[in-house]
C-alpha cells in the first residue's frame, strides 16, 4: 500500500474516536524499518484501546498489514506496528513525560483531519461567500441597462442577417454548372462565327453581280471597238479615195502634157506653113 494512503487512513481512524493532537513525522531518513512515525493523544485508557482497535480494523479494511499491537493492557500508551508506519496512542502525562517529538520530529508532515478539512471547506465557503456578496454590491452601484424590447432586438438581429447576405460573397458553382456554362460559351462562339461567316459569304455573293455587270460592261467597250472598227472599215474608203486622187493627179499632169505637146506641134505647123 502507498505510505501516503496508509497514513491518512490511519489519521481518519484515529479521528473518528476523537484524538487530540495528531502529528505525523517523515522517518525515511532515520530508520529503515518503517517511514512514518504517527503520535497520538487520547483523554483516558478506554480511549486508547478503542482508537488502536479502530487503527487495526481500517487498515485491514483497505488491504493493509498489522504487525503487532502493545501496551493495550494499562491503556497509558499504545503501540501499533502497521508495518511501513508505528503509531503511539498516549495519554497527555505519558507523552509529555516521553517527548517522542523531539525523538522522531525532524520532519514533520502535515495532514489533515476530518474536522480541518471541514473547517477549510467552510473558510472557502465563507470567502466565496464574501466576494460573491461584494459583487453584488459592484454590481448595485453599477448603472442598470434599459431592457430592449424583443421586437427591436429581432429587427436587429434581421437586419446584421441582410447585411452579412450581402457582404458575404457568392458560393463558388459547382464544378459541373461551370462545366455547362464553358459548353454554353463554346456553342454560342461557335454559332456566332458560323453566322459571321454565313454573312461573309452572302456579302460577297451581292457583290458578286456588281463584277458581272462590269463584265457586261466590257462588251459595250467591245462594242465601241466594233464601232471603231467600223469607223475605221468607213475611213478604209476614203482612203482608198484619197490614194485614187493621188493617182488621178499624175494622170491629169500627164494629159496636160500631152496637150501642151500637141499645141506646141499645131503651133510649130502653123508656123512652117507661113
Amino acid at each position: 500500500m502507498d505510505i501516503k494512503h496508509l497514513q491518512e487512513i490511519i489519521v481518519d481512524a484515529l479521528d473518528d474516536i476523537k484524538a487530540r493532537d495528531i502529528a505525523v513525522f517523515d522517518t525515511t531518513k532515520g530508520s529503515a524499518e518503517f517511514d512514518r512515525v504517527i503520535i497520538a493523544t487520547a483523554d483516558v485508557a478506554r480511549q486508547t484501546k478503542a482508537m488502536a482497535l479502530n487503527v487495526i480494523d481500517k487498515v485491514k479494511a483497505a488491504g493493509g498489514r498489522i504487525v503487532s499491537m502493545e501496551g493495550g493492557g494499562s491503556g497509558e500508551w499504545v503501540l501499533v506496528d502497521c508495518s511501513d508506519a508505528v503509531v503511539h496512542i498516549m495519554q497527555p502525562a505519558a507523552r509529555l513525560h516521553y517527548n517522542l517529538e523531539e525523538l522522531w520530529g525532524q520532519k514533520k508532515i502535515k495532514v489533515l483531519t476530518a474536522a480541518e478539512k471541514a473547517a477549510e471547506a467552510a473558510k472557502k465557503a465563507i470567502e466565496k461567500a464574501k466576494s460573491t456578496a461584494t459583487a453584488a454590491k459592484v454590481a448595485k452601484k453599477l448603472p442598470v441597462a434599459k431592457a430592449v424590447p424583443v421586437k427591436a432586438v429581432a429587427k436587429k438581429a434581421a437586419a446584421k442577417k441582410a447585411v452579412t447576405k450581402a457582404v458575404a460573397p457568392k458560393k463558388a458553382a459547382p464544378k459541373k454548372a461551370v462545366a455547362k456554362k464553358a459548353v454554353a460559351k463554346k456553342s454560342v462562339t461557335k454559332k456566332a462565327v458560323a453566322k459571321k461567316a454565313v454573312m461573309k459569304k452572302a456579302v460577297t455573293k451581292k457583290a458578286a453581280p456588281k463584277k458581272a455587270s462590269a463584265k457586261k460592261a466590257a462588251p459595250k467597250k467591245s462594242s465601241a471597238n466594233s464601232t471603231a472598227k467600223k469607223s475605221g472599215t468607213k475611213k478604209a474608203p476614203a482612203k482608198k479615195a484619197a490614194a485614187k486622187k493621188s493617182a488621178a493627179k499624175p494622170a491629169a499632169k500627164s494629159v496636160k502634157r500631152a496637150v501642151k505637146k500637141v499645141s506646141k506641134q499645131s503651133t510649130v505647123k502653123k508656123l512652117a506653113k507661113r
